[in-house]
This record gives structure tokens, sequence and C-alpha cells, in this order.
């Protein structure tokens, strides 16, 4: 009894934890453009009823698919729009409901963790472990702060492990539970849904034995099928999201994955290093494993390979895709955590802190060995140094600290200026711009191919030179190369205000950590907006 109430405190001071850092200053970071676009459709819900991409004066580019025929969204499912619209309903429309839900979502996620994990391998410790690498993993808490499917997607797919190990222990009435949550997950992103409905009739068809379950199951798995089949032939769905099937380029695909998760989430090499020195120094390469910790282990194991198989045939090279994988890779590292450095507990503390407040054992280690090395100069030594990242620390700067990005600085500068009914001509921001000015026409002409001059110009510097340079990959959308002539022209013609914000890339976003910005860029080009004279 006491070491449960002991468990249970601990558990509570890591959920306040949790919640500081998922919730703190929620809204500080105005949208980026992904984010823009799922809170224009969760806005649009309201007057129309359905994810609708035009409102009546602004309409969302389609980047990679069209809009059906009353510019209804066919790439993403609708769930999450639809949450966000209910957000919208009772919060009002701005920054914070639309990063609500699935900020609440991504912290319920941390709290089943706690009994998944516990579940999988029946020790308090392990659980507790869990929820702790989880609360401090910052590409999670990332993730889950913003108003994009990412959130409801972890906490769906840990749903549907919870009910999914309800069937397996024989309980009734949880069947169609789980059909219902694979629905659902479908219908928030089909891309994780294949991977994670995969696992689960693999598993099931491979352990369980009984027949009157697996009629049963079958049952529920040709009805989720149906359910999912009308968005398949409806949406925008297509070949081109899967990689050509040649081995170099599966192996690379395979290889971002491995390289990605190693560097940010589960430290992949320093584990198989560390194997190694045990298994030599003991003269043994077996590893031992509880016969309880099995059949959890093989769950765990069996979903990671899937998911990677899944997304080597998927070209999807980017982490967001793999969030729902997460809380299965910090499981695991619990695991291993209280396998192999039980009874070393001042070894295990210093090595969690490790992960928790470094990347170390994730990314840096080898260019720490490195500036070690006799030869190398100071200048070296420090710029390998370098390579050492603190992200928990710098995230709690970002979190209580004001940041200023291109999209607040242009977003207040035109609530200011600009006239209803203005135009406005920006580079990319767009979606963001529709959601936060929709007394405004905005322009989405990323690549300032027509040689127009509306009230109003953003000019994006980057996006509107470098990035035909560096990503033949939307050649086919620039109709023509840079115009001198038009941005002479566009001086000649315009009144130049530059705000004191950065012009960088992106407002934030959370796929990669070396970019994101945990505090306010300083010593770059300033966004500049172009407001035309009086004629």
């Amino acid at each position: 009894m006491k070491n449960r109430r002991i468990t249970y405190i601990l558990l509570g001071l890591l959920l306040v934890l949790g919640l500081f850092l998922t919730f703190k200053n929620l809204s500080n970071n105005y949208l980026w453009q992904d984010e823009g676009e799922s809170a224009v459709y969760g806005r649009n819900i309201i007057k129309y009823g359905y994810p609708r991409a035009f409102d009546g004066t602004n309409l969302l580019k389609a980047y990679l698919s069209t809009f059906g025929e009353n510019y209804e969204s066919k790439f993403h499912p609708w769930l999450h729009f639809y949450l966000i619209s209910l957000s919208h309903i009772a919060l009002g429309i701005n920054t914070f409901s639309s990063r609500l839900p699935f900020a609440i979502c991504g912290f319920l996620s941390i709290i089943i963790i706690f009994f998944l994990a516990k579940r999988f391998f029946k020790k308090d410790s392990i659980a507790l472990l869990s929820v702790l690498f989880i609360s401090t993993s910052i590409p999670f808490i990332l993730h889950v702060r913003q108003c994009r499917y990412y959130g409801l997607q972890v906490f769906l797919v840990l749903a549907i492990m919870w009910i999914y190990l309800n069937i397996l222990e024989k309980r009734k009435g949880h069947l169609w539970t789980l059909g219902f949550l694979l629905c659902a997950l479908y219908y928030t992103n089909h891309g994780a849904f294949m991977p994670v409905f995969g696992t689960i009739c693999i598993h099931f068809f491979w352990f369980n034995k009984e027949k009157a379950l697996r009629k049963k199951f079958i049952f529920m798995c040709i009805a989720v099928v149906l359910v999912a089949l009308p968005w398949a032939i409806y949406s925008s769905i297509s070949p081109q999201y899967l990689a050509v099937l040649k081995p170099m380029v599966l192996k690379k695909n395979l290889g971002f994955q491995i390289r990605v998760l190693n560097k940010y989430i589960f430290p992949l090499f320093f584990f198989a290093a560390l194997y190694v020195f045990r298994s030599i120094k003991n003269k043994d390469w077996r590893i031992s494993v509880h016969k309880d910790d099995k059949a959890g282990l093989k769950l765990i194991l069996l979903f990671i390979a899937i998911n990677l198989c899944f997304y080597t045939i998927a070209e999807q090279r980017t982490i967001r895709y793999y969030v729902h994988i997460f809380p299965f890779l910090y499981i695991l590292q619990a695991w291993i955590f209280v396998r192999f450095f039980s009874k070393k507990k001042i070894l295990a503390g210093a090595l969690a802190a490790v992960f928790i407040f470094t990347n170390i054992a994730h990314n840096s280690l080898p260019y720490l060995l490195e500036a070690g090395m006799p030869s190398k100069s100071p200048e070296e030594r420090k710029e390998l140094i370098k390579e050492v990242d603190f992200y928990l620390l710098e995230y709690i700067y970002e979190i209580t600290h004001d940041y200023d990005g291109p999209i607040e600085g242009t977003v207040e500068f035109l609530r200011q200026h600009a006239k209803p009914g203005d135009r406005v001509k920006i580079a990319y921001g767009d979606a963001s711009l529709i959601f936060y000015l929709p007394h405004l026409k905005i322009d989405n002409d990323h690549f300032f191919n027509k040689k127009d001059f509306p009230e109003w110009i953003v000019w994006r510097d980057y996006w509107i030179n470098e990035y035909k340079s560096y990503h033949k990959d939307y050649a086919h959308q620039i109709l023509s190369g840079y115009d001198e002539e038009y941005v002479r022209e566009i001086k000649k013609r315009y009144i130049a205000h530059e705000i004191p914000y950065p012009d960088i890339i992106w407002e934030n976003r959370p796929d990669d950590l070396e970019y994101h910005k945990f505090r306010t860029v300083r010593g770059v080009r300033n966004v500049i907006i172009y407001e035309r004279r009086d004629l």
C-alpha cells in the first residue's frame, strides 16, 4: 500500500510537469502555414458544416490534392477539423482554441502511457520512467501543441492498444469499441491507420487461437474496412505517395527513419554500443527476458517493426508521421533502463538525466569523443562541442518568454494598417493570414508569377528567391523566373515598411529540432511589407 501511494505521488508530480510543458504559453507562437490551414477548415465548418477551403473571400491553396466540387478538403480526413471547430465554438476563434484540443489529447496520452506500460510489464518503475521520458520529450510536446492531428492521432493509437489488450484478456464488450476507435483513427490520419490496423490484425491472428473470437474479430475488421471505404474512394489518396519500389529508395526511406528516431527519440546506436560492451564484458551475447515481459515486448516490437516497414514504402520522410510511435519507443526505453540498470541506480539516474536534458546519447557523443582527440585545435573542439544540445532547457526558455516570428509581425502590421477588402499578396504564410485576417483578400501566389500590384505585398525573401533554387520538386509551379523588372516596379510603386520581425522560413514548426526556434531569431533580415502608393 505504501509503495502504491509513493507511485501515485510520483505520477502526480510527473503529470504536473507534463501539464506545464504541454499547456504553458500555448498561444504565444502564431499558427504557421499548416496549422493555419487546419484552423481555417475548422472555422469554415461553423459556417458551412464541412471543411471548406473557400470561405466566400479567400481560398486555401491545394498543394497535394484537389478540392471537391464544393471546395471540400479531399486530402486530410475530416475528424480533427471538427474537433477544431468544436473548440472554436466553445472558446472563440483564436490561436489558443485552435491548439487546445490537441494539447489535451497529448496530455491524456501521457496518462494512458503510465497505465499501458504497467499493463505491458507489470512494473511501476517502468510505467513511471515511461511517463518521465514522454513528458520531457520535446519532439512529442512540440507536436501535440500543434493545431494539427498529431495529438489526436497519438491518443487514439494508445486507446486502441489499451482496448486491444482488453480483448486479448477476453474481457467482453470491447470488440466494437476497438472497431470504433480504428474508424476514428482512419478519419484522423489514414496513413497512421494502415500500420496500426495491420499490427492489430497480425498480432491477433498470430497469438489468438480461439475460433469464436476470431470470427467476431474478422466481422469487426470487415465493418471497419466498409466504414473506411467511402473516404478511400472519394479522397485524393494516390500511388504518388508510395515510394518507388527500388532497393536504393527503400533503403533511403528506412535509413531516414532510423536516423531521425535515433537522433531525437530512441538512441538505438547508443543502446547497441552498450549491448556490445556488456556482452563482451560478460562473454555472453544472450538477452534474458522475464517471462512476464515477453508478451508486452513482442507486441511493442511488432508495432514498431510494422510501422517502420510501412513508412519505408510510403514516401513521407518527415518525423511528424511517426509521432504515434514515440510512446512505444519510450516504453521500450524505460524497460531497457529497468532491465539492465535496476541494480545500478546511480548510473541509471545519471544516464536518465543525460537522456532527458541533452542529446549526448542520441547524437552528439561521437562529436564529444572527436573533440577529445589530441589532434584537434581549440577552434575545432569548440565547433564539435556545439553539437551538444539541451532541448528541454531551451524549450522551457521558449514557453516562458515571448517569441516573435514573421507571421505575427505581418498579421499585427496589417491589422493596424490595412483596410477591409484590401488585397494582400504573400509568398508564403497565406493560410495563416486567411485565418487571422478574414476581412482581407489574401492572394496565395507563392512564387510571384502574376505580375500584379495589389494594395499590399508581403516580401518573404526565402520563398521568392531561394525556394526556386533549392526545391526542384516545385519547379512545375514556377511559370517564370525571378523578374527583376517586376521587382523594380514594386519598389517604384510601393512604400517599403521594414517591421522588426525576422524573415525566417517558417513562423515555427516542430518537425526538425535543428530548425525549430526556441527563441526569437536575431541578426537576420527583417520582414518587408510593401504598401502601394496612392495613385
